[in-house]
């Protein structure tokens, strides 16, 4: 649930620290294309951050 709401957390908590900080690197990517550019790439920025959420919660699954 963890890395469900900030990506990486749960791959740190796991014991996968340097994934999980490529995880946290990915996800700032993602939170600063999306308050920094204009609507239509925030509505796309939106939509592959939540994929991208379900993705790193799912990984952190795997890995607990």
């Amino acid at each position: 649930m963890a890395s469900f709401l900030i990506p990486g957390v749960g791959q740190i908590y796991a014991g996968a620290i340097k994934r999980g900080i490529i995880f946290l690197i990915i996800t700032i990517i993602f939170y600063s294309i999306g308050n920094f550019t204009n609507d239509i790439y925030q509505l796309m920025a939106v939509v592959v951050d939540v994929i991208y959420c379900l993705f790193a919660a799912y990984d952190a699954y795997k890995l607990a």
